[in-house]
């Protein structure tokens, strides 16, 4: 489930980089930066790695999907009877074609965790922008861009499926299917490290409860606040 990700997400965009506790950079009189930097490490670790099966699953199973649907459509273009037919193949492998492009470019398992000991301050902001790629790739990947991109590319799919076709029925055709598909490879992205950096950011260290809801009322430097809402399955 997402409950947590319409303003964590805006948390995620409008609140600045996380410092480092302990380390250059850290902003002096900020709950974060009380907390000692071996304690973040280790925090880090634990969130990251706890994430990194959601997301190892979802992008092999749908990098696998799309492939498969890639590689069969354009495998089956030879056989097709019509130039309708033909039409519907090509535009169906080169959405496929596009959502295995947006894993490729928008991962969001995170990288290998660096090796324990040596500098702990290096070590700290290897696992902060590790923590933050993921949870901008993540927010990226689920938020309103990513549902209107796939209506608009498969719309644009579907109207040139119709023009080069012979009926309008075509290009319906292939941005319904295509449309349909990626909507639900949206809707089942993790969005775990979304709300595990808004919490990291507002210094909440403490271990998740499964079942889990809270909310939290993070006040900006500049004035304002953004409410976080977690839920936790």
């Amino acid at each position: 489930m997402r409950c947590h990700l319409g303003a964590a997400a805006v948390a995620l965009l409008l609140f600045p980089a996380a410092v480092r506790a302990g380390c250059a950079g850290d902003a002096a009189g900020s709950r974060l930066a009380a907390i000692p930097a071996p304690t973040r490490v280790a925090f880090l670790r634990q969130r990251l790695e706890a994430a990194r099966g959601p997301a190892e699953t979802w992008t092999a199973t749908w990098g696998f999907v799309d492939g498969a649907l890639a590689i069969g459509q354009l495998a089956a273009l030879p056989f097709a009877s019509t130039r309708d037919g033909r039409i519907v193949l090509a535009a169906g492998a080169a959405s496929a074609a596009l959502g295995d492009a947006q894993m490729i470019l928008l991962p969001i398992t995170p990288p290998p965790a660096p090796p324990a000991g040596g500098d702990v301050c290096a070590e700290l902001a290897l696992l902060e922008a590790a923590l933050e790629r993921g949870a901008r790739n993540q927010a990226v990947g689920t938020g309103l861009a990513a549902h209107a991109s796939n209506l608009f590319l498969n719309a644009a799919l579907g109207v040139l499926a119709a023009l080069a076709g012979s009926q309008w029925r075509t290009g319906a055709l292939t941005a319904g299917v295509g449309f349909a598909l990626g909507e639900v490879q949206i809707l089942t992205q993790p969005t775990g490290l979304v709300g595990e950096l808004a919490r990291y950011r507002a210094g909440d260290l403490s271990p998740a409860e499964p079942g889990a809801a809270s909310a939290r009322v993070r006040v900006l430097p500049r004035g304002g606040a953004v409410v976080s809402l977690v839920v936790s399955f």
